[in-house]
């Protein structure tokens, strides 16, 4: 049968089940094909997806499929160019103050260590405008904090205090960020966590990397100390239930761990260096499986990918791994947000940052490397 024998109609509904590369293959074909996939909108929409790597989010938002096209050609045309259509100017308190840009809504630490400022900031995708709210004191002097406003979910670490100071004891709150009271999710509202056993040489003042993906909190702590076993422990919890995944330490008082990421429902990325000059072993990116590990205790990796062995007077300072949000399927988080499209999770980037310290003629040159991983390069081959 002559193809347009039958209506555009079905025509159209046909190729809608083809990929991007198909469909383009079929718009060659012939003129007539080329008009319709081009002059239909939503065949247009559904190869940009492919092509940028991004998918629909279905019932997550009102506009239409011509206007999501617009806006996603937009994006696309602004990125490339670097041309914002919005800016938001935030003052910044004098002094230290801990903050955090997630999921469109950015958070400051006040001046007094005990609340939180959110301003959540307009986007003309999802045709919103500025917010802000404030928790001047939330009962506890914040350390450091996290947030998932897709759950509604602030993550506080309290400063120790009295006996627990000593004891190395920290608790970690699970708050809403739009009521500043305990989250309605948690069973437990507050995990009480030890990172080290009890040295009597001191407690070590930790520095923290805290990543939430759907259900999971992800806990990092980290300390300048050199040549210390504290300086990596990982943990990750479910927070709904307060229950232990994953706890993973280094086992070498000169490896430590510098950044750590979920890479999926299932695996976490812990970024390595040795911290020693002229060391054998390399810089690394470890995956380990915290939802069927081997043990809940110290799990071997499941996967390690080593940098090259660097030449005699070359040392890594550091190597840090990015890619937010965490890869969690878009559903709730994109509908709530109201996000005609999001990001696929196997279209990621991962950004690997390693510092390297290089002498020259007796002098530390500090040089930076930094290269974009794909997510299915981490993640090809594991089940």
């Amino acid at each position: 049968m002559y193809i347009f024998q039958l209506s555009k109609e079905v025509i159209v509904h046909t190729l809608k089940y083809l990929n991007f590369r198909t469909l383009i293959n079929c718009s060659e074909a012939c003129h007539s094909l080329h008009a319709i996939v081009q002059n239909t909108s939503c065949l247009r929409y559904n190869n940009e997806l492919e092509i940028t790597g991004f998918i629909d989010t279905g019932s997550g938002s009102s506009l239409s499929i011509a206007e999501r096209l617009e806006q996603l050609e937009t994006i696309e045309r602004n990125w490339a160019t670097l041309t914002f259509r919005l800016k938001v100017g935030i003052p910044k308190p004098v002094g230290r103050n801990i903050w955090e840009l997630f999921g469109g809504v950015f958070t400051l630490g006040t001046s007094g260590g005990r609340g939180l400022s959110y301003t959540e900031l307009p986007s003309l995708t999802r045709r919103t405008l500025t917010c802000t709210w404030k928790h001047d004191d939330l009962g506890l002097d914040i350390r450091d904090f996290g947030i998932d406003p897709s759950q509604d979910l602030v993550v506080l670490i309290e400063v120790p205090a009295g006996p627990r100071a000593h004891q190395g004891v920290y608790s970690i709150h699970l708050r809403s960020m739009r009521t500043g009271d305990q989250h309605h999710c948690a069973a437990q509202p507050i995990i009480v966590c030890i990172p080290q056993p009890f040295q009597p040489g001191g407690v070590a003042r930790y520095t923290f990397v805290i990543q939430i993906m759907g259900d999971f909190l992800g806990l990092l702590f980290q300390t300048p100390m050199p040549h210390d076993m504290r300086a990596g422990v990982a943990f990750v919890w479910n927070w709904k239930t307060g229950q232990i995944a994953i706890r993973i330490q280094s086992n070498d008082s000169f490896k430590r761990f510098d950044f750590f990421s979920f890479l999926s429902p299932r695996h976490i990325l812990i970024s390595t260096h040795m911290h020693v000059r002229d060391a054998k072993s390399p810089p690394a990116l470890e995956i380990y499986d915290f939802m069927f590990p081997e043990s809940t205790e110290n799990p071997p990796p499941i996967r390690i990918f080593e940098f090259p062995v660097f030449c005699s007077g070359v040392a890594a300072l550091s190597t840090l791994t990015r890619s937010d949000p965490s890869p969690e399927q878009p559903g709730h988080a994109a509908i709530q947000g109201g996000r005609p499209f999001v990001t696929a999770p196997m279209a990621r980037l991962h950004t690997v940052n390693i510092q390297i310290s290089r002498a020259v003629r007796e002098v530390a040159n500090i040089v930076n490397f930094m290269m974009f991983v794909h997510h299915d390069s981490l993640l090809d081959g594991i089940g």
